[in-house]
């Protein structure tokens, strides 16, 4: 089973943010909205934080309590709306359960949208030139990486060249994949499914593990059940982008577990994303990919 290395994907994404940087001689800005003290949300901005110092991204923290009003988070995303220094803002998710996080991500100017997730933004899926949306171009990215391709179907130089046609990467580019994604909602479904067709990768919609799933080539999961996904639902050499994140507490020690079940799946999928080390990793450069691309579009003569 070939394992998609995230933290590599990540670190290429980082080496060329760093690179033009320098080239073009900006210092951009990414501005994190925090709400609470949620645990998993402290060590994910903590991480955000690092990898964007790393990055040569200046990150601000802006912190509020839990109890902190929506217009108080409003009036400070109109502030950085209007922050020359600020070419990127997030709101960390979740939220408490008295703030709308659709009437917040809205506010956020769509050219400062470093997570991807504004409307308009939407609009324009694909085109490099807007902030893509961040936690789908990451699956993307995993996709690219195991098929060995751009675009996703080019299969020259994939890890399974010359193992015959038991694995659906071997597929001539003519004779389209399918794919089940495996989600609650379909704000990673659509925009998802709508880059896999435009790759001849026709995609299908489950909202819990289903033994349809068995049937698809590619497995994308994000349902937030830990080691739900087992060789039982899954083809043989298929892949599968395992999205979900489960914090599980045991002995005082706490462990960061996926979808997928990789005791179960090593002898039987053809690629996987581990968790952690999978998906997460490439989210975090993309948004760092958007604020750079930001700063570069809104500092241009």
């Amino acid at each position: 089973m070939y394992i998609i290395n995230g933290k590599k994907i990540a670190s290429d994404i980082l080496h060329d943010i760093r690179r033009t940087i320098v080239e073009r001689n900006v210092t951009p800005g990414l501005a994190i909205i925090l709400i609470g003290n949620d645990p998993s949300s402290e060590i994910y901005v903590k991480r955000k934080i690092h990898t964007a110092d790393k990055a040569g991204i200046t990150p601000h923290l802006y912190r509020f309590k839990a109890t902190d009003s929506q217009d108080d988070i409003i009036e400070c995303i109109d502030f950085l709306n209007n922050d020359s220094d600020i070419h990127g803002i997030i709101v960390q998710l979740p939220l408490p359960g008295h703030l709308n996080p659709d009437t917040l991500i809205q506010r956020i100017r769509p050219d400062k949208d470093a997570d991807g997730f504004h409307p308009e933004n939407i609009k324009h899926l694909g085109d490099p030139s807007f902030p893509q949306p961040v936690t789908v171009m990451s699956v993307v990215e995993c996709l690219q990486n195991v098929l060995n391709t751009s675009p996703l179907r080019q299969l020259a130089d994939s890890p399974y060249k010359g193992k015959g046609d038991v694995s659906p990467l071997q597929r001539r580019k003519d004779v389209p994949l399918s794919a089940a994604i495996m989600c609650k909602s379909d704000i990673l479904f659509i925009p998802l499914a709508t880059l896999l067709s435009r790759q001849n990768i026709k995609a299908d919609h489950f909202t819990e593990l289903n033994k349809k799933c068995v049937q698809y080539d590619i497995l994308i999961i994000a349902l937030g059940k830990p080691h739900i996904l087992t060789k039982e639902y899954t083809k043989k050499d298929a892949i599968i982008i395992d999205v979900g994140i489960s914090r599980i507490e045991h002995n005082g020690t706490t462990a960061i577990k996926g979808d997928a079940d990789i005791e179960s799946l090593k002898k039987h999928a053809g690629a996987i994303t581990p968790v952690p080390g999978g998906v997460g990793p490439v989210t975090v450069a993309l948004l760092l990919k958007n604020t750079m691309n930001n700063c570069l579009n809104i500092t241009k003569p």
